[in-house]
């Protein structure tokens, strides 16, 4: 598995590519997303490398992180989702500040 590969998986997996932050506004939030993305890729690089853990376990590893990384965000989002439903903010305010989808905020 290539530097390259590995950044491109890390940042499929992480949700952080390029398309996804033309939206944020906060250039520093940006630079923050960058960077992870670029920690946990040498991370895995390292892994790869300096411990010559398998292209494939790194993969597995990649795979079951993000999935976790998802759970967690599925998570917060249903927790905010019902915290400002309950103060009285409108479903689309909602969708707007959280990235929610509409149908999911029953």
């Amino acid at each position: 598995m290539s530097s390259n590969n590995v950044h491109l998986e890390i940042n499929d997996h992480l949700n952080v590519n390029s398309t996804e932050l033309k939206n944020i506004d906060n250039e520093k939030t940006l630079m923050e997303s960058n960077l992870l993305a670029e920690s946990v890729a040498q991370f895995y690089l390292k892994l790869e490398s300096q411990y010559l853990v398998p292209a494939t376990t790194i993969q597995y590893i990649i795979t079951e992180v993000s999935r976790m990384h998802d759970e967690t965000q599925d998570i917060l989002r249903n927790k905010l989702t019902k915290k400002f439903a309950a103060q009285g903010i409108s479903e689309q305010l909602i969708h707007k500040r959280c990235c929610i989808k509409i149908s999911s905020i029953t």
